[in-house]
């Protein structure tokens, strides 16, 4: 449960801003501020029990889902996942923490915002492709009414954008991952078993074309040239306090798969 946890809590957090209404500007920031600093802790003390001589992925969590098609629940870290998660837990508290004028909206900014950093952190914890998928996409759905709602300038128009292109490259990564789900037998989504087997080695145009597909599906998400025009707009349309952790945290999601 010691990943289960960081990103489980953020989420809880807040499920409890959007369904109570009885919520100050200050209460509601200082609510979301302690949800937020359980992560880092969390993450900290996995720090401490982490070995380096040990295996590639260590705390690893398994509940089976559907194991007929090699679907599960699995969360687990090696050194480089770890690190990304614990600065990017940091660095998401810090934001909460700062005020800023949520238009009147405290309670529905800072549940997007625990819920942002639950699903950044469910990318970096993820060991199977579909969990990672779905955390991923859901990030989109953060970032969306995030900027869409309490952005400045064409607010709306760069949440569209942003969405659009990013759903796009979403579209990819999906037709990237069943190709390799299709791949290995017996079919699994499980990231230990498709490192171990390498089931696309020699596997010549049809590997050629699910590499393509997950190279052309990160760059958009990253996003890096020929499509980073979404960016610039989003940075630009961004609230104060999410245009720190945009580029600290969100924009770490797809280069840290490359």
């Amino acid at each position: 449960m010691i990943l289960t946890a960081p990103l489980g809590l953020p989420m809880l957090g807040a499920l409890v801003l959007a369904v109570s209404r009885r919520w100050t500007e200050t209460t509601a920031r200082l609510f979301a501020v302690g949800v937020s600093l359980l992560p880092v802790l969390l993450l900290a003390w996995a720090w401490l029990q982490f070995d380096t001589q040990g295996a590639l992925f260590q705390f690893v969590e398994e509940v089976p889902w559907v194991p007929s098609l090699g679907m599960a629940y699995r969360l687990g870290v090696d050194g480089i996942a770890l690190a990304i998660a614990t600065m990017s837990s940091l660095v998401f508290a810090a934001s909460i923490a700062y005020p800023i004028n949520t238009q009147n909206q405290p309670r529905q900014y800072y549940a997007w915002m625990l819920f942002l950093q639950s699903v950044s952190l469910g990318v970096f914890l993820s060991l199977d492709l579909l969990l990672f998928y779905v955390f991923f996409d859901l990030s989109l759905v953060g970032m969306f009414f995030l900027i869409g709602r309490w952005g400045h300038g064409l607010a709306e128009h760069s949440a569209f954008k942003f969405f659009l292109y990013t759903f796009c490259g979403s579209l990819l990564l999906l037709l990237a991952f069943i190709g390799i789900y299709l791949s290995v037998e017996p079919h699994t989504f499980d990231m230990r078993v498709l490192i171990e087997q390498q089931p696309l080695a020699g596997a010549g145009v049809s590997a050629g074309l699910i590499f393509l597909a997950l190279m052309l599906g990160f760059a958009i998400k990253t996003p890096i040239v020929p499509v980073p025009t979404w960016l610039p707009k989003r940075m630009s349309t961004l609230p104060d306090r999410p245009r720190q952790f945009s580029p600290g945290c969100c924009s770490r999601w797809a280069p840290t798969v490359f």
